[in-house]
């Protein structure tokens, strides 16, 4: 007799069997990886360019964020002067170095290569508390532009913590007076008007622009400020440690660098953009763009 052919599975019994399989660990891995890469990449806005001073949109070059908020909310706002030398801030050289520094470390990790720690303390200090809490670095001076009031910045750092993104805005050399109030903040009254506070501003107005327009993607951001002076660079003990040394150290002792926004600037916060956009956006397509150091 001729033999019979072997039965077909169904449809449903495929799919049953295929349903029970593990996928393979290699499979596994390159599945993580593919997520790892992308959740560590930020795609940069059409038309978006950051050059040494100054973002551009499609060849244009935008007004930055700092002098249009001081314009807004703090024009009569005067800084306080330091009476000893232990409270002067750093340089604007400094500050800049500073930030070379870290993005320079920064790259590096990312790169997968074994990078130099930074000379400044200042510098070693942010690297140390970014291996401190194990954050993954995602991007250095990410350009961003909001189209409603033609304004652009750089954030910072973007980093990520395992379940959300970091948007860092990092200030360094506030020795003197950071919290001393000189009177209420223009177009909005509630708020104190101190050097804390205005660097608040500018962290939650980067934070509006990229949440509003999902420039991030549907994942959560979280807004940090790092305010880093002599006396934390102190209480630190940073000395000549090296950043794996002190991010050892800082694991250890309890010290705070981050800030989220206070509750009361989270209030306020679509009210602040509301009035950047309206005292900017009408004008920001009829008037020559201008040209304004970021950094």
């Amino acid at each position: 007799m001729p033999k019979s052919k072997p039965r077909r599975k169904s449809v449903r019994q495929t799919a049953l069997i295929f349903a029970k399989r593990k996928p393979s660990s290699d499979a596994s891995k390159r599945r993580q990886a593919c997520k790892r890469t992308k959740r560590l990449k930020l795609r940069t806005q059409p038309g978006l360019k950051a050059t040494d001073t100054y973002v551009e949109y499609r060849g244009v070059p935008c007004k930055g964020i700092r002098k249009q908020l001081r314009t807004a909310f703090w024009p009569r706002f005067i800084a306080p002067k330091a009476q000893r030398k232990s409270q002067l801030g750093v340089t604007k050289s400094i500050g800049l170095k500073t930030e070379v520094q870290i993005e320079t470390w920064l790259n590096a990790r990312q790169k997968g290569r074994k990078p130099k720690d930074p000379k400044l303390n200042y510098a070693r200090l942010f690297c140390a508390w970014v291996r401190a809490n194990r954050y993954e670095i995602v991007a250095s001076q990410h350009p961003i532009y909001d189209p409603r009031s033609g304004i652009a910045t750089r954030i910072d750092f973007v980093l990520w913590d395992g379940n959300q993104y970091l948007l860092v805005e990092l200030k360094v050399g506030y020795n003197y007076k950071f919290n001393r109030a000189q009177g209420k903040m223009s177009n909005l009254p509630q708020i104190s008007c101190t050097p804390h506070n205005q660097c608040h501003f500018q962290l939650a107005w980067m934070h509006h622009v990229v949440t509003s327009q999902r420039l991030f993607g549907d994942v959560n951001v979280k807004p940090v400020l790092v305010v880093l002076t002599n006396k934390i660079v102190k209480k630190a003990s940073v000395g000549k440690k090296s950043v794996e040394t002190l991010a050892k150290h800082l694991r250890q002792i309890d010290l705070t660098l981050e800030e989220e926004l206070p509750v009361c600037i989270k209030r306020v916060q679509p009210r602040l953009y509301a009035v950047i956009a309206a005292l900017y956006g009408s004008d920001a397509q009829e008037q020559a763009p201008e040209v304004i150091d970021l950094t």
